[in-house]
């Protein structure tokens, strides 16, 4: 994770570079030559950083795995040496769905989950100190809209983890209705009651689609604000950066950095999709979902 990071805070202090002091020189031999040389460092970099990306991915699907196996066997276990009477109280569909839907959250959250948020703690700051090296007047600046984006992120994850409890004892109602029904099939049609369970778990089930569309509208509702931050980072940049090139007080090539760290960020609204689920790989800058 360290070196997958490390390879792309490189690329903006190269970008810096060129444009500054390669770029002018274009004319010159040398300076075709400093370009040929800083080219193939870029590719051998992009390389090096797919390696990187590769064993990280690797790492965190290998540790999410082996943590879900003992999670499962732990968890066995405790049904085995359970007294009687728990199981008279418990319903069999809650029991499934601890021991498969929510053993897969802590999966995805190992997989996915702590990955990112490691990543956002460690880009954030390293980009914010990396800013503040080039030019803090304009790093600082760019910074003004984090708290807005903190208290949007804070006020909506709270939302969306009750959320999420909700589907996960909706979903455990529907098991138990599912494994109730199969169990007790042949009394529903020694009874003619087809249609009836059938109207029962109609019903339950749009409970379970009213918990998932109270999820998606969380993410409806955060999705605008965390881009309106996005955008207010990008015009900072592009306003204040551009003024202070033009008068003098900026290299162009240090606000071409700025610009090219922006897209660096492991954007949270790429994770806070649903509160129960996650997609794609870890580090690869793809859509993922929590």
């Amino acid at each position: 994770m360290f070196l997958v990071d490390g390879f792309a805070y490189i690329v903006p202090v190269i970008v810096a570079y060129a444009t500054d002091h390669i770029y002018p020189s274009l004319g010159e031999p040398a300076g075709l030559r400093r370009l040929a040389a800083l080219s193939g460092g870029l590719l051998a970099l992009a390389f090096l950083r797919g390696i990187a990306v590769h064993l990280m991915i690797r790492a965190f699907w290998f540790t999410a795995e082996a943590a879900v196996r003992d999670l499962r066997n732990s968890l066995y276990h405790k049904l085995q040496h359970l007294e009687t009477a728990f199981y008279d109280q418990a319903r069999t569909g809650d029991l499934m769905s601890r021991a498969t839907w929510d053993i897969q959250l802590i999966r995805n959250f190992i997989a996915f989950g702590l990955e990112h948020r490691l990543r956002i703690s460690l880009i954030s700051g390293t980009i914010f100190l990396l800013m503040l090296f080039q030019d803090w007047r304009l790093a600082l600046a760019v910074y003004t809209a984090i708290p807005l984006f903190i208290v949007a992120i804070i006020s909506y994850s709270r939302r969306m983890r009750h959320a999420g409890a909700a589907q996960q004892r909706e979903m455990g109602r529907l098991n138990t209705h599912i494994q109730e029904n199969i169990t007790g099939i042949r009394i529903v049609k020694a009874f003619a009651l087809e249609q009836e369970e059938t109207e029962r778990f109609d019903r339950q089930n749009k409970r379970m689609l009213q918990r998932d569309l109270e999820s998606s509208l969380l993410q409806a509702c955060l999705n605008p604000i965390l881009l309106i931050t996005d955008g207010a980072g990008a015009l900072i940049v592009l306003a204040l950066g551009g003024y202070r090139v033009i008068s003098g007080q900026m290299s162009l090539g240090t606000l071409l950095a700025f610009i090219t760290y922006l897209p660096q960020y492991p954007h949270p609204r790429k994770h806070h999709g649903n509160t129960h689920r996650e997609s794609l790989c870890p580090g690869t800058g793809r859509d993922r979902t929590l």
